[in-house]
């Protein structure tokens, strides 16, 4: 499995980005995805330095690993980067403009708020294009 989601975490989601295609399946890398709500309650609070240790305290505390286990460590943080999809009325998955029917939007924002999701959408407005 390449991906894994956590539950009563502050981590959410830990995916194997070496088993993606293409990929060096002998360099394990990792993505690591803090809980949403965390996120956004620790944002304005929380230096990247905080953020790093928690997560990699958290990490630790799950996997049973050490420091020493980790080479690199490179953190990123988006304010806005959960779409709130759930509020898009969209049930469709796409947007499809009444004023000029050629004109289709999609992406994670109008399904779900993931990879996934905006392939999904993107997927649903060609169905119906076609």
């Amino acid at each position: 499995k390449n991906e894994v989601t956590l539950h009563n975490s502050l981590l959410k989601t830990i995916i194997a980005d070496y088993k993606k295609p293409n990929r060096d399946q002998n360099k394990f890398t990792y993505t690591i995805h803090s809980n949403d709500e965390w996120a956004t309650e620790t944002f304005d609070e929380l230096s990247k330095e905080d953020i790093e240790k928690s997560m990699i305290k958290e990490l630790k505390a799950i996997f049973n690993t050490s420091n020493s286990d980790i080479i690199e460590l490179l953190i990123h943080r988006w304010r806005y980067a959960i779409p709130d999809s759930k509020n898009s009325g969209f049930k469709e998955g796409f947007y499809k403009s009444e004023d000029d029917s050629s004109i289709f939007v999609c992406g994670d924002w109008c399904n779900n708020p993931n990879f996934a999701g905006a392939m999904e959408s993107g997927l649903r407005a060609a169905n119906a294009v076609i």
